[in-house]
């Protein structure tokens, strides 16, 4: 965790960089997907795929002065939320992109190093908007009608990135194969770039939250959502399915919650005004 920060916990780190103006759409290196929607309030959603693991974080977000706000999520079934920030600095004309987002679960060991890594555009493509699928299997289309259905599909929590809108489809190519797969896909067969799962992760920052690290931020996310799976627990419900549901994320997200205090507990051991501040926001009991 030497990322964060090493002085007092209300700290903050900068880099220098230019707007968000100019930033390209496209593929850049160490696997990040980026698409902005110059239409959309350039609106920015991205995918991160570390080669060679199965870290996989989706993101969106909107400029916020010379930076990107961000809300991220893990593209799976229990859909790790919190905040984080995008900055962009220039080499010449080639951006290159800095991610400033906790490690979430499974990226522990692909990308240690999340916050320090920068990627550099490879090459620009004309998508407005990258997406999850939500349809268990949402199939590709020739056209913007039911019949032009396709035997192609992708399936729940793959990722899509679109360059045109219809006013039930998108224009979209899937991103997980190894050959190109193009063609329009339904609108409700998709997530909207506020992914279901990310209420508690939305694009603005709680302003108490605003200035602390990173890692911070994510565990009180963390502390949030395991006491409200809590609250909402209830083995005598009568609804088996919801109480089964609720158990298992509530372990998932305790569990977080607890993963991530004694790491940083362990890690301002030895800064008397942290450790306060964390013990007194120490996981619920």
């Amino acid at each position: 965790m030497s990322y964060l920060c090493a002085g007092v916990l209300l700290c903050a780190t900068h880099w220098v960089h230019a707007g968000h103006a100019n930033l390209p759409s496209g593929i850049y290196e160490g696997g990040l997907l980026l698409a902005v929607a110059p239409l959309d309030k350039q609106r920015l959603t991205g995918l991160l795929r570390v080669p060679d693991s199965n870290c996989r974080i989706y993101f969106h977000g909107l400029p916020r002065g010379e930076t990107y706000t961000l809300g991220m999520t893990t593209p799976d079934a229990f859909g790790f939320a919190s905040w984080g920030q995008l900055t962009v600095s220039y080499d010449g004309d080639t951006p290159i992109v800095r991610l400033d987002l906790p490690v979430p679960p499974g990226c522990e060991k692909a990308a240690p190093d999340l916050a320090k890594r920068q990627f550099r555009l490879q090459e620009k493509r004309p998508w407005t908007g990258i997406r999850l699928v939500m349809a268990e299997r949402a199939h590709f289309h020739d056209d913007v009608h039911e019949s032009t259905r396709r035997k192609a599909w992708a399936v729940k929590w793959d990722a899509i990135a679109f360059d045109k809108e219809a006013p039930s489809f998108l224009h979209a190519e899937f991103l997980g194969g190894k050959k190109p797969v193009l063609g329009w896909l339904r609108q409700e067969d998709v997530h909207p770039a506020d992914v279901v799962g990310m209420e508690y992760a939305r694009t603005q920052l709680p302003a108490m939250q605003g200035a602390l690290p990173t890692e911070v931020r994510a565990y009180l996310n963390a502390r949030e959502r395991c006491e409200h799976f809590a609250g909402e627990y209830d083995p005598e419900s009568g609804d088996p399915e919801r109480t089964r549901f609720l158990l298992k994320t509530m372990k998932f997200e305790c569990g977080e919650t607890e993963r991530r205090y004694h790491a940083l507990t362990a890690f301002y051991a030895k800064q008397t005004p942290a450790l306060k501040f964390l013990k007194s926001n120490a996981p619920p009991q």
